[in-house]
């Protein structure tokens, strides 16, 4: 840039010019502000659900009672894995079991989409029956 001497006749031509190299300059700082925007919310990895809980978590998760909670492990098919005398529940399987009723859909097929989704071992108690 050449510095030059602007008379009192050319300050209006000269404020002109420093409007307009504002205006670029706040144009580029809002694109740069954008595109890192962009690569922050990028880089946020979404939540884990594949999370598991104990029996505790789980009442507290899913705001049943614990006799309620096994009622449903006996009888509705809640989606658990029992390793010794601990009960482990994934939350992303109990949220999509919780959903399944809400949905009106049948909880069987929910239930099989959700198992071969994970690999275990089968539940030898349940094998029994």
């Amino acid at each position: 840039m050449e510095k030059t001497e602007a008379t009192f006749n050319e300050i209006p031509q000269a404020l002109d010019s420093i409007l307009v190299r504002m205006e670029k300059l706040e144009g580029m700082i809002s694109d740069i502000h954008s595109i890192h925007k962009r690569q922050t919310e990028a880089a946020t990895p979404p939540p884990d659900l594949h999370v598991p809980m104990n029996i505790d978590d789980m009442v507290t998760f899913s705001r049943m009672k614990k006799s309620t909670v096994y009622y449903h492990i006996d009888n509705n098919g809640l989606p658990c894995v029992k390793v010794g005398k601990n009960l482990t529940f994934f939350k992303d399987e109990v949220v999509v079991w919780l959903e399944s009723y809400r949905k009106g859909i049948p909880f069987e097929k929910m239930n099989d989409e959700i198992m071969a989704s994970h690999r275990r071992k089968p539940n030898k108690s349940r094998l029994s029956i």
